[in-house]
């Protein structure tokens, strides 16, 4: 019994339920747009430019990188080598085979 007086109270909630209804001339708008040639703009043309000047400019970059000859070492740097090696000592790092043991 309590069963069915929970199923009849569900039921007796869809009651007040009525068909929903569209916005006025939605079918003429949608007919409209069927209609329509297909030849419109899909991207607008500012962002194909935008597009094509970013990827423009990190090409660019990436060239410049790829093409820079290598720098070679500062004077300054066999100090700061030696202080970093140092510091690794306990590490215990064999030099020769570059394995830690």
């Amino acid at each position: 019994m309590k069963e069915t007086s929970k199923t009849d109270e569900i039921l007796q909630s869809l009651d007040g339920m009525h068909r929903a209804d569209a916005p006025p001339f939605l079918f003429t708008r949608i007919q409209a747009r069927l209609n329509d040639p297909p030849g419109k703009r899909l991207v607008k043309p500012i962002g194909v430019g935008i597009a094509g000047l970013t990827f423009s400019l990190l090409l660019l970059a990436n060239i410049l990188v790829l093409e820079r000859p290598p720098q070679t070492p500062k004077t300054g740097t066999t100090e700061t080598t030696e202080r970093h090696h140092a510091g690794n000592s306990d590490y215990q790092l064999n030099r020769e085979r570059f394995e830690l043991y």
